[in-house]
């Protein structure tokens, strides 16, 4: 059930009706089979009036969320996925909301809030491997997102022509390759990039050192997780 940034999250099959007096099910079946059917929009619809009839289900909170977000409606799914969350008192199933939750922030860019919502998820499942991968990536794009702003503000403050206070044309070319390589979510590219560019140039190190660190972490994690799926298969 569990995807990663940029992939279609999964949606809860069981609902449970304790303490309802209104029978929801054949709302959630139905948005169920259009949301495996890929008709979101639709799943959304159905998801929606149940919860017109009960607003106290998780699940329902949760696969209403989870259609929204393949919408790329992500301000409404994660209001959807914190509605969820407030919900749920299982640890595990909370952290899957929070995890939702985390991955609209990204998508709107919110890289700040997205960590804070990643690091709420790992408070109640830190075995989650998906969150720790996520909140990781989050982590490195508000950093990288920190660092250019500093930069700019640096370079709006200082007067001076000094070509020692500034990073090489060289530098700043292979830092924009990198980013994009992040973008991909290809961090192990864009370590070895950064790295065989360290060696060539020091303002790269200099400069941007800090994300290189980063980067590296991160691409740790994946391998790391690769040789996890790879054992489970």
């Amino acid at each position: 059930m569990k995807k990663y940034i940029g992939i279609c999250i999964g949606v809860f099959f069981s609902v449970s009706l304790a303490g309802q007096n209104v029978d929801i099910r054949p709302y959630i079946e139905k948005g169920n089979q259009l949301y495996d059917s890929v008709d979101y929009r639709s799943a959304a619809t159905q998801y929606k009036h149940a919860l017109l009839l009960d607003s106290t289900s998780f699940d329902t909170w949760f696969n209403f969320a989870s259609a929204l977000y393949n919408l790329d409606k992500f301000i409404l799914a994660s209001d959807a996925f914190e509605h969820a969350q407030r919900l749920q008192e299982d640890s595990v199933l909370k952290a899957e909301a929070l995890y939702g939750k985390g991955n609209c922030y990204v998508q709107l860019a919110d890289y700040a809030k997205a960590v804070d919502v990643y690091k709420k998820s790992l408070l109640y499942n830190p075995l989650d491997s998906a969150a720790v991968y996520n909140y990781a990536y989050a982590k490195v794009l508000l950093d990288a997102e920190r660092e250019r702003e500093k930069q700019e503000n640096e370079s709006q403050d200082d007067d001076s022509d000094d070509d020692e206070k500034k990073p090489s044309e060289y530098a700043v070319d292979i830092k924009k390759r990198a980013d994009e390589l992040v973008q991909q979510y290809k961090f192990t590219e864009a370590d070895e990039l950064m790295r065989e560019a360290m060696k060539k140039d020091e303002t790269v190190e200099q400069f941007f050192g800090g994300f290189v660190k980063k980067i590296s972490e991160v691409a740790l994690i994946v391998e790391k997780h690769k040789i996890q799926e790879e054992n489970k298969e």
